[in-house]
Order: structure tokens, then sequence, then C-alpha cells
């Protein structure tokens, strides 16, 4: 992703591209498609490790590398201090976040076995919401270092329109994804929900999450800010990180509740 992070970037700046709308989500988009391969990619090579000492070691040798990595990184003071000072703590909690995501999943496995187009729905539902909190993450990040807005608690007008541009863009993406899903159902002979009914569950849940998630990008942009801490190394991390837990449970919950008003 590295590679891939630069290049996007580069492109991004030759071309114009406002990187709070491009750049960020579409590297966003990315790390989430290679995320599985590479779990899968990993469990394989684990797999090879056939001796429980090699294990064990192999485990030992990397815990090793990243504390001497951290160390290092302190030692090197400037930046790279401040980023992994401020980065650490909060991509920590974002590791709890996420496997709160994972136990809200867990636990509605019946439902979303029962429903195979709900499987599909879950990661572009998750995906595309977090490339929204991340646009807004970065333009709110943006804003405040040029002193567009002010790391006050009561939205300002640009803050405001702000979160209308990400309330239009929500109000498109979600019914698309919503059609995605269940065309790719169809195109795989799965069963699937019907069009109605995974349009609605996808724009309802888009529309509830993204709402309560305006609020809390806004207040951890403005409090970062202001207690002198980078938003670039706070806010998108732990945005997306909530973003991935209440969307699950939004999802989820919504889906039961639609599923059982129509009787599916």
């Amino acid at each position: 992703m590295l590679p891939l992070t630069m290049l996007i970037s580069l492109k991004s700046f030759e071309n114009g591209w406002d990187p709070d709308n491009i750049s960020t989500p579409v590297i966003a988009a990315f790390g989430d498609l290679f995320t599985l391969p590479a779990i899968i990619l990993a469990v394989i090579l684990v797999s090879f490790l056939s001796s429980v000492i090699l294990k064990y070691s192999v485990f030992i040798f990397i815990i090793l590398i990243a504390i001497l990595s951290f160390i290092y990184g302190i030692k090197a003071g400037g930046e790279m201090k401040k980023i992994l000072k401020q980065s650490t703590p909060v991509l920590l909690v974002c590791s709890f976040l996420g496997v709160t995501a994972g136990g809200f999943l867990n636990n509605s496995i019946n439902t979303l076995l029962k429903n195979p187009s709900l499987l599909t729905l879950v990661p572009l539902f998750s995906g595309e919401s977090g490339n929204l909190v991340s646009i807004l993450g970065a333009r709110l990040s943006s804003a405040l270092h040029s002193g567009l807005i002010s790391p006050v608690l009561k939205p300002e007008k640009i803050t405001i329109r702000n979160f209308s541009i990400i309330i239009f863009l929500a109000i498109i993406i979600y019914p698309i994804i919503g059609l995605l899903a269940e065309l790719s159902s169809k195109l795989l002979n799965i069963p699937g929900l019907g069009f109605i009914p995974i349009i609605g569950i996808s724009t309802i849940a888009g529309i509830l999450l993204i709402s309560v998630m305006l609020l809390i990008v806004f207040l951890i942009s403005s409090l970062s800010y202001k207690n002198g801490l980078d938003p670039d190394n706070i806010v998108i991390p732990i945005s997306t990180s909530v973003t991935d837990s209440l969307s699950s449970l939004t999802l989820i919950s919504i889906s039961i509740m639609i599923l059982s008003l129509l009787n599916l």
C-alpha cells in the first residue's frame, strides 16, 4: 500500500485534484481491496510453520522488530516522534474498535447466512461509509490547518457546508450500493432479498449512520486540534474505526427491523 499511496498522492497533486475528495477515499478503497487477500496469504504462510517452536520464534521476532522500530522512531525525534506519539495510542484504540465490529458481525451470523445478499452488502456498506467519513475528516482537518474554521464545538458555516456535501453524497451512494449488492447476488445465482428491501436497508442504515458520524468526526477534529494534536494523525483513523463498528451495528439492526416488518 505504501507505493500505491505515494503514487495516488503524487498523481492527484499533478492533476490538480483535491486530495481530500480524491486521494483519501481511493487509498481507503484500495486498502479494503487488499486486506482480505493479505490476511489469506498470511494464513497460508503461517500454515507452513508446522513446528510450534518455529511459530513462537517468528511471533517473538515480529514483536521485537515492532518494539525496536518504535524506539528508533521516538529517538529519531522531529516529525516521526510526533506522529508515533500521537498515532500509536489512536491505532491501538482503533484495533479494539475493529474487533468490536467483528463481534457484531459474528453475533449476527445467523441473520447473514439466512440472507446471503446481506453478506455482499456488508463490505460495500462499511467501505463506502468509511470513504464518506474519510472525506469529511480530511476536509475538516485541512480547514483547521488553513484557518478556514476554528476549533470550536459549534459548527461554523463552512463546516455545515461540508456536512451538506457528505449528506448529499450519502443520498446518492447508499441506494447504489444496495442495488449493486442485489445485482451481484442475481449474477452469482445467490438468493436475494429483492431490490426494494435491500435498497431500503442500505439507504436507511446509511443515512442514520452518516448523521451520527458527522457529529462524531466534527467533535474529534475540533477537540484534537484544540488540544494541540494534529488532526491528520487522529481524525481519519479514529473516525473510520468508529464507522466500522457503528456500520455493522446499524446495518444489522435496520436489516432485522425491515426483514421482520416484511416477514422475510
